[in-house]
């Protein structure tokens, strides 16, 4: 069975790039520092030969490639920081292998073998891998002495691993209140009823109130005028008989 090592997500990959990555983490393993840089300057260089897709012959040079990379991939953060980790694979590399005296630098060598993680990472999204998950991974310098992971999660690991819970259950609650919540039409406003005006109270008066004559005591009165008026017709007209009379 073979050992896990911090490059095992690159298996599923590209083989290639898996095994160069491995052997320099077993060369780091045994303390060949020197030889561990030179791998990770070997494994960078095969990476911009991939994701060049042959574009490059093997008699063009790794810094001719690292330049077109340059130039095409530093519109982003991430592009850059991509770049600036594979120069300096390049020169840590460089400096091992064309160096007169072994530095046996252990910490340099750690730090190559991180920023080569880093690069397998990049390489992994290049390649539109399905696993998401690989982003959250960190290097582990456990893994890496002794063969078995560390069990105690990253600060990044566990806030990704927050995140994640937090979005699942609002898609949670979303899907429950889809199901169970009724969705209620908006009612219809109704029109409110215009307000009746106030009927105006009549205005107290002082005077005193007429009160109406019945029609049938009205017309009595009118008859005995009638009446009277006659008898003194009468009258009148006695004295004048009267009076003619006595004249003669």
């Amino acid at each position: 069975m073979a050992k896990e090592c911090n490059f095992s997500f690159l298996a599923k990959i590209d083989k290639n790039l898996y095994g160069i990555a491995n052997d320099a983490e077993q060369l780091y393993c045994d303390e060949y520092f020197d030889q561990c840089m030179v791998q990770t300057r070997r494994f960078a260089e095969n990476v911009c030969r991939n994701i060049t897709n042959g574009e490059f012959s093997a008699q063009e040079s790794f810094d001719e490639i690292l330049a077109t990379l340059k130039d095409r991939m530093s519109d982003t953060i991430g592009g850059r920081e991509f770049i600036n980790d594979l120069y300096f694979l390049k020169k840590a590399g460089n400096q091992s292998a064309h160096s007169v005296k072994l530095e046996n630098d252990g910490i340099k060598a750690l730090e190559c073998l991180q920023r080569a993680f880093e690069v397998a990472i990049n390489f992994a999204m290049l390649k539109n891998t399905p696993d998401k998950t690989i982003l959250s991974l960190q290097y582990d310098e456990e893994l890496l002495i002794t063969g078995k992971r560390s069990k105690e999660k990253t600060l990044q690991q566990k806030y990704t691993e927050m995140k994640q819970k937090e979005s699942n259950n609002k898609k949670n609650k979303t899907k429950e209140n889809e199901f169970y919540v009724e969705k209620k039409k908006p009612k219809a406003l109704k029109t409110l009823p215009k307000p009746k005006k106030p009927k105006s109270s009549p205005v107290p008066s002082d005077r005193p109130k007429k009160k109406k004559k019945s029609k049938s005591k009205s017309s009595e009165k009118t008859i005995l005028r009638k009446i009277v008026d006659i008898i003194s017709v009468i009258s009148l007209c006695g004295l004048g008989v009267l009076c003619i009379m006595s004249w003669l």
